[in-house]
């Protein structure tokens, strides 16, 4: 009885923890990243919002972002935010969000994963943009970490841009041209097409009716030999 109540246990215990989903078990394939760390946090707060500028190389729904981050202080979540963007500014438009709360990040810098429950849809070669907002006072903020390269050019990133604003929205000012934020952005493969509607010119298996109309006809025959026969030839046509 001990044995099977053991067993039972076990058994119980892996079944639970099949239900928990690992971190990042949900995010797509690895796209963009800048992960080079030497030119310190830069304050997020309710008068400095963040921003960094992206080229996607995936299409498909964007996932989830993992941002270098820390917190002072920190009393109300980070908005984190997928909009569109273009070689000189952040957009407004907002195409995926997600709350960061504070239990996510300590007084020390690491990589925060941040998913969206409704991803962003990017197309490989164009522009988007990660912004960062949040409502704390100034004596206390997150910190959303940065690097640029020892001998300059090129950039840390040459795909984007470093920005801040006082309001989270234009004017943007652009920061340090050699500089660009920590991240990295993770990109899924756009879901197929329905079946039966192709997947572009000369795709598609639809059915065309043509074995049902010839069996049909089959059902007019005089001869139980002469049907047999002419299903025989039917159900090669396409359906």
């Amino acid at each position: 009885m001990a044995r099977r109540t053991r067993t039972f246990l076990i058994t119980a215990v892996a079944a639970a923890a099949a239900l928990i989903p690992a971190a990042g078990a949900f995010a797509g394939t690895l796209d963009q990243q800048q992960t080079l760390s030497n030119f310190g946090g830069l304050q997020v707060d309710s008068s400095n919002s963040k921003a960094q500028t992206f080229t996607a190389g995936l299409t498909g729904q964007l996932d989830q972002v993992d941002l270098a981050l820390s917190g002072m202080s920190v009393t109300t979540p980070l908005t984190v935010q997928i909009r569109d963007g273009s070689a000189t500014t952040p957009g407004d438009t907002v195409l995926a969000s997600a709350s960061v709360p504070t239990s996510a990040v300590t007084s020390s810098e690491s990589f925060v994963p941040i998913a969206f429950a409704s991803p962003a849809s990017v197309t490989a070669g164009t522009q988007y943009s990660i912004v960062a907002l949040n409502q704390s006072p100034a004596i206390s903020g997150w910190f959303w970490y940065s690097g640029k390269p020892v001998t300059n050019p090129p950039s840390a990133y040459e795909g984007g841009r470093l920005y801040t604003s006082p309001t989270g929205t234009a004017p943007w000012s652009e920061g340090n041209p050699f500089a660009d934020f920590e991240f990295k952005t993770y990109v899924a493969p756009p879901p197929p097409p329905p079946p039966g509607t192709g997947g572009g010119s000369g795709g598609g298996t639809s059915a065309t009716g043509e074995r049902a109309a010839a069996l049909k006809k089959c059902k007019k025959k005089s001869s139980k030999q002469a049907r047999k026969k002419c299903k025989k030839k039917a159900k090669r046509l396409p359906a």
